[in-house]
């Protein structure tokens, strides 16, 4: 609030207050967003390399999701600068567009991993995944500012809900689960910490201002810290929520789980496997999902506008992302969700490279 107290010169504090809320909600959006990417990608990637070490693999995120924050912070203040444009170039756009959009569909790939081996097994993976397609789109559908507003009216309620059924469904008997320390060995263990600094991309949403937001609000940008904490704290929950897998089962149970699914499952062999409380945590880490899926499909969407302002006409670029993201899951569910799983830590590359080049 300092920073655009000083901006506004104390004028109007009402308009202040408004915008600060409009950043608020944006750096929400990209908590969420980041957390999810960790998780997902510690479930789905981190675990076949260091196996019960994945936790201390995921680590390595959140200083890597601090980075990206402040970077994106950076960029955004040099295209302030520059007007609207003029500090990110077309082709440039474009790759923010298709990273963030690459990001959107991973999610969603978790989220249909996740429903088959939960909630939805005996449906079908291709309606499980355009269904959950159509959820990120429709919320997208709100505009940025409304898949914001979703996140930042859960900012208190979802991390804490996730805390209390994670320790609820836990089984502290034994810290077996955490043994060996460096799971499969040194050498794994710092390969897929290096795969985990991928989780980041989310962040890139940040160097995009909020839509809702005119020209005053947008030079009105908080500091980098105002965003760098909270994706840290996002990528720090995933963490967490990695570690309670690992707590649930043994170095010799977690190299059994060949599926996807079930590896993002908070399921201890020492409580029921289902109930209430179960049920509800998956709620809440596809609720996670949803949100996250849809605030990248919005930054994406923002970005191709950006490039291209033909795109706003009828939210053809959403309409043309929806597409696009419907055409990868149909691979992924004809060809196997292995193919995301192997490509999520190349989203490494566009990342540095949008940080540097921007």
């Amino acid at each position: 609030m300092p920073n655009i107290r000083k901006q506004t010169g104390g004028a109007n504090p009402v308009f202040a207050r408004r915008v600060l809320a409009s950043w608020r909600a944006r750096a929400a959006a990209a908590a969420v967003a980041v957390g999810a990417q960790v998780f997902s990608l510690g479930a789905g990637v981190l675990m076949t390399v260091s196996l019960n070490a994945m936790w201390l693999a995921a680590l390595a995120a959140v200083p890597a999701s601090v980075l990206a924050a402040l970077g994106a912070r950076r960029v955004l203040a040099q295209r302030l600068s520059k007007g609207e444009i003029g500090g990110l170039s077309r082709a440039l756009l474009a790759a923010l567009c298709l990273t963030l959009a690459a990001a959107g569909i991973f999610q969603v790939a978790a989220l249909t991993a996740l429903s088959e081996q939960s909630l939805l097994p005996q449906a079908q993976s291709l309606f499980v995944a355009l269904s959950g397609m159509t959820a990120a789109a429709l919320c997208a559908l709100t505009g940025g500012a409304g898949v914001a507003r979703m996140a930042y009216a859960v900012r208190w309620a979802l991390p804490l809900m996730l805390a209390v059924l994670t320790a609820s469904v836990l089984s502290f008997d034994t810290p077996a689960g955490l043994f060996p320390l460096l799971g499969t060995g040194a050498k794994a263990l710092g390969l897929s910490a290096l795969m985990a600094l991928s989780a980041a991309a989310p962040a890139l949403m940040l160097t995009l201002p909020p839509p809702e937001l005119d020209e005053r609000g947008q030079a009105m940008a908080p500091g980098g810290w105002f965003f760098a904490w909270r994706a840290g704290l996002g990528a720090l929950g995933a963490v967490l929520l990695l570690m309670a897998v690992s707590l649930c089962g043994t170095y010799e149970t977690l190299s059994e789980l060949k599926v996807w699914g079930m590896r993002m499952r908070v399921v201890c062999s020492g409580k029921p496997r289902e109930g209430i409380l179960q049920t509800g945590l998956t709620l809440l880490q596809l609720l996670s999902l949803v949100i996250g899926a849809s605030a990248m499909l919005s930054g994406a969407e923002q970005a191709a506008v950006r490039a291209f302002s033909g795109l706003a006409r009828r939210r053809l670029g959403l309409g043309l992302l929806f597409l696009l993201g419907c055409g990868a899951l149909y691979a992924l569910v004809v060809f196997g969700f292995d193919i995301a799983l192997r490509a999520a830590p190349f989203l490494l590359v566009p990342t540095v490279v949008l940080l540097i080049r921007a």
